[in-house]
């Protein structure tokens, strides 16, 4: 009996062995799917909400961005940040909200030393950043000397000081060197910037030397008054100066030797109003050029305040044509000339000038529409051999102011008008000629040009 209970025994717990291990099996598979329900659970749940959660939330905040309306970017040392800073915060329905920024929202802010600082502002888990200057922003920067000259033989020795003042109070200056800047290889007048830490400040530099431009050859000296020296090189019949040249006014034509064994070719100059135009043809007008035929025309071009041109005993010119303004300050001369024919198209506007413009050998005026008719009252002397042309003007002339010309010219529609105003004065109204009517004779300068 007793080994049949034994082996009862045996068999009841070999049993239950059994079932425990298969109930344990059962429990940790159970544990184990539910685990990995509650990870999927969550995984859903997870997906969810990027999908309908507080990102896609109208009243979630998108972005955030400093107000930069009113944003101090200069700070000095030891200098509070501003008390007034505004915050844009942008929510995910597209709408914005200004928000006060608080000192517990600011880090990186240190005002103590010089130099650029970056900004932190943090709001409900966003960040935005912005710079600021500490003390050493430059507040200005010129250089000592504002002009500088300089020759193209030696453009290596170009130097000045730049000067920079800071907004801390504090200033520097070093040397700026040729090698430092964009140097042109021009001769004139050039504008140089120079460029240090995001800042800029310029100086004028004089090139000068020698230079060919057209028919002529220059040389430029910036040290000089009369800045351009022109030497003719070419051998056209129609020559133009022009008044400036590289942002060089035209001061003085000074001609070479080519010029005046040319001068007999040439039948049209066109130079600017200039101080000291024709000095060097002066020795030559009466001597190398007498044989020159009485063909040139001059136009006078492009009034400059305070300069002169005198025509004194240029006998090779016939025809003056001034297109320039005459001011009161400028000067015009053709004393002792043998200028003939003199042609004012614009403004002239010095009487004292004008009374020095017409001479014996003056043949024919034309005048503007606008030109001052008193002018006249210091030219009786000259009168007895001269035409003049008042075609371009369209109101009466008083009868008295051409008692000595040789003829007047006036338009041809108000010639009726005259003889009426002149009172059929024969000593007057013989004086008329239309302007249709007007010919080369023989008392005509133009005459002398075909």
């Amino acid at each position: 009996m007793d080994n049949h209970n034994i082996q009862d025994n045996t068999k009841y717990s070999n049993l239950f062995s059994f079932v425990t291990k298969k109930q344990m099996l059962f429990m940790v598979l159970l544990i184990i799917f539910t685990i990995a329900l509650f990870v999927f659970m969550g995984c859903v749940e997870n997906t969810g909400t990027n999908t309908k959660g507080k990102n896609n939330d109208p009243n979630s905040i998108k972005a955030i961005r400093i107000d930069e309306s009113n944003l101090q970017e200069i700070y000095t040392l030891d200098e509070k940040i501003q008390n007034d800073l505004s915050l844009i915060v942008e929510y995910n329905d597209n709408s914005f909200k200004t928000v006060t920024v608080t000192p517990d929202m600011i880090s990186g802010f240190d005002s103590s030393t010089n130099g650029t600082i970056h900004i932190q502002i943090s709001y409900n888990g966003k960040f935005t950043f912005f710079t600021v200057q500490i003390g050493t922003l430059i507040s200005n920067m010129y250089f000592q000397y504002q002009t500088v000259t300089a020759d193209l033989d030696n453009l290596s020795d170009i130097y000045n000081i730049c000067y920079v003042d800071y907004y801390n109070g504090g200033f520097d200056f070093f040397p700026v060197t040729a090698d430092m800047l964009e140097i042109p290889s021009e001769v004139g007048q050039h504008n140089i910037t120079y460029t240090y830490k995001g800042y800029s400040a310029s100086f004028d530099l004089n090139i000068g030397g020698y230079f060919s431009y057209g028919d002529f050859e220059y040389y430029y000296d910036p040290d000089s008054n009369y800045h351009l020296i022109i030497n003719y090189i070419g051998n056209s019949t129609n020559i133009i100066i022009p008044s400036a040249i590289n942002g060089v006014p035209v001061k003085h034509f000074q001609v070479n030797d080519l010029f005046k064994n040319h001068i007999s070719n040439i039948e049209h100059l066109t130079i600017p109003l200039m101080g000291l135009a024709f000095t060097d043809l002066y020795n030559y007008s009466n001597s190398d050029l007498t044989g020159h035929k009485p063909h040139l025309i001059v136009t006078v071009t492009d009034s400059l305040d305070d300069y002169w041109i005198d025509f004194v005993n240029d006998s090779f010119i016939k025809e003056l044509i001034i297109t320039a303004e005459i001011t009161p300050v400028d000067w015009i001369s053709n004393q002792n000339s043998q200028i003939s024919s003199i042609i004012i198209e614009n403004n002239f506007t010095n009487a004292s000038a004008f009374s020095y413009l017409i001479n014996e050998n003056t043949k024919y005026l034309k005048l503007p529409s606008n030109f001052d008719l008193n002018y006249f009252d210091s030219l009786t002397s000259y009168m007895q051999n001269l035409f003049i042309d008042i075609s371009e003007m369209s109101v009466i002339a008083n009868k008295e102011i051409f008692e000595s010309a040789k003829g007047v010219i006036i338009p041809d529609n108000l010639y009726n008008a005259y003889i009426i105003a002149w009172e059929n004065d024969s000593q007057y109204t013989e004086l008329l000629i239309k302007a249709s009517e007007f010919s080369m004779s023989d008392d005509s300068p133009v005459n002398d040009y075909t």
